[in-house]
């Protein structure tokens, strides 16, 4: 009985030892550096927003006022450009959760 007892608190110190979290596993420069880039990419992911929101303004503005045809071909190049700038807010996000789970 005493055996199955101690092989019971080595199994499950060994099983405490696998659940450390993996920022105790990253070096404090690795983290740093992750934390750094991951910032960076907050800030780009904010003035990507910001981009978003003035291309959709300007996309609204034009279609209120729509009466010829270098309005239009204007508006097709703010869609086009609002489709780019959505994708690029996609990647940095995806960027984003990657370096965040790094981090754990």
């Amino acid at each position: 009985m005493k055996k199955l007892v101690v092989m019971i608190m080595i199994g499950l110190t060994s099983l405490a030892m696998f659940q450390t979290p993996a920022s105790a596993l990253v070096d404090s420069s690795t983290y740093r550096s992750l934390s750094i880039r991951r910032q960076a990419l907050v800030s780009k992911e904010s003035s990507l927003l910001k981009s978003k929101d003035s291309i959709e303004k300007n996309i609204d503005d034009l279609e209120h006022r729509n009466d010829n045809k270098q309005f239009d071909q204007r508006l097709d190049q703010l869609h086009k450009d609002l489709n780019y700038t959505c994708q690029d807010i996609q990647k940095v996000r995806l960027d984003i959760r990657d370096i965040e789970q790094a981090m754990l």
